[in-house]
């Protein structure tokens, strides 16, 4: 092999790892690199006595098609929302919740079991005190599909989306004297013609909340 042919010879094999480089991420996106598993997390915030709660669902959609994928979508971030909520009841009425969190929370406030008893029985009342505004600071912050298998969403609430919910509710009680609206969506799929859609994986605001 003389020096030109080698030379051709690189080239070629650079470019083809280049490309293969640049088409690899196509490829791996779905929930296999997405950061949550399904249940629940939660972490201190430094200033606040409310921690950090992160919940996470899964579902599977009845086919490939958009449509129903969407609706695994929504299933799943229900579900997700559902977490939390059941969370608060839980940790408002039950002993071993409260505990789950003593004992997590210590271990972030280096061993400080009394100064995580306290916070727990702030979160405590807090949380039975902020009914609406706990609810409305549910956020969305991620969510993945892996086709044919699954979609997972991922929703948080922590001391800064609890109180601009609470000042949100505040404002509309303050410039209204009341109102209500109802609204829904149908729901439905077909098996013919699917509108198939890529796995993804979106979790850049799970690493920033």
């Amino acid at each position: 092999m003389n020096e030109n042919s080698f030379t051709k010879t690189n080239i070629t094999s650079a470019a083809l790892l280049f490309c293969a480089v640049q088409l690899s991420p196509s490829y791996a996106a779905d929930c296999s690199d997405y950061p949550q598993q399904p249940g629940m997390d939660y972490e201190s915030v430094e200033g606040y006595e409310m921690p950090k709660i992160i919940a996470t669902e899964r579902a599977i959609p009845f086919s490939e098609d958009l449509s129903d994928i969407d609706d695994a979508m929504d299933e799943a971030e229900i579900g997700a929302k559902a977490r939390i909520m059941q969370f608060r009841a839980e940790f408002i009425s039950e002993t071993t919740e409260r505990e789950k969190l003593t004992t997590k929370l210590t271990q972030q406030n280096n061993n400080n079991v009394q100064k995580s008893k306290e916070t727990v029985e702030t979160i405590r009342k807090f949380m039975s005190q902020s009914t609406s505004g706990f609810q409305r600071g549910v956020v969305p912050l991620g969510d993945c599909y892996t086709p044919g298998k699954e979609v997972r969403v991922s929703v948080g609430i922590k001391p800064e989306t609890l109180l601009a919910a609470e000042a949100l509710d505040s404002a509309v009680e303050a410039s209204l004297d009341g109102s209500g609206a109802a609204g829904g969506s149908s729901l439905g799929s077909s098996e013919d013609n699917l509108n198939r859609a890529e796995g993804h994986s979106n979790s850049d605001r799970l690493e920033d909340f």
